[in-house]
């Protein structure tokens, strides 16, 4: 059943016009009538049944019973990850939302081969913004992630004291045969902690970075396993792990 996110706090019986972008989705381009049934879920991450009402101009719906359905993961993941050539980070983010990350931070590094341009980092963030949203509707998020706007290092790394660990793959470590610390570190977490995930670009984090990001007292450099994985790949398999422990182990 299709998804939708308001901001407002609502509660069950409440009828509202939802937005002008959703309400051409739901006339324009899935061709809904009235009395179709949709999911709506308010600014308390809250999930409701909802019924068409009117679909003249802007969609009109009414609310049913609250559902009682968990979909988020029980700690909440932060992404930090060296800007990517390319369209990856499109993909990227898509993916991650249906992994469940609450936050993207896309960050310039000292390898970072992309390079955005001021005027037009704002715009790349709305498009990451936007395709997390579609991606949170499809996979059934409770929670739209947020793309952060872009950071540098430096800003990057002054965020890092609002999460429980800071978990920096670290491609030096799998090289080392480095394979156990990061499942015993998701064993040790628990619900309601937050993680940050630090990944580098293509050319990998510099030796400045790793040092820097070591010295804090939260910071455990990983490795991913034996193989070496694309920086695109890696905040996945990651997040799959995290998945695993947290929610199917």
């Amino acid at each position: 059943m299709q998804r939708y996110f308001v901001d407002q706090c609502l509660n069950p019986q409440d009828s509202f016009p939802l937005s002008r972008a959703d309400s051409h989705h739901i006339s324009r381009v899935l061709r809904m009538q009235i009395g179709d049934q949709v999911q709506v879920v308010d600014g308390n991450h809250q999930l409701y049944q909802a019924e068409i009402i009117d679909l003249a101009d802007l969609v009109t719906v009414q609310l049913g019973d609250r559902l009682d359905i968990e979909t988020e993961l029980p700690v909440q993941v932060a992404v930090f990850s060296g800007l990517a050539k390319g369209d990856k980070f499109e993909w990227l983010v898509q993916k991650l939302t249906e992994l469940g990350v609450y936050e993207f931070y896309p960050v310039a590094m000292r390898y970072s081969v992309a390079k955005w341009e001021p005027k037009k980092a704002d715009k790349k963030v709305s498009r990451l913004q936007k395709i997390m949203q579609a991606a949170a509707e499809q996979s059934k998020r409770l929670v739209v992630p947020v793309c952060q706007p872009l950071h540098t290092f430096d800003q990057a790394l002054s965020q890092l004291a609002n999460y429980d660990y800071v978990i920096v793959a670290y491609e030096e470590s799998a090289k080392q045969g480095e394979r156990s610390q990061l499942a015993q570190l998701l064993n040790q977490v628990k619900p309601g902690e937050r993680l940050a995930l630090i990944f580098g670009p293509e050319g990998g984090l510099a030796p400045h970075e790793i040092e820097v990001l070591s010295q804090l007292e939260n910071c455990y450099l990983v490795g991913l396993g034996p193989r070496i994985m694309r920086t695109e790949t890696a905040p996945l398999y990651a997040l799959a792990c995290i998945s695993y422990v947290c929610e199917l182990n």
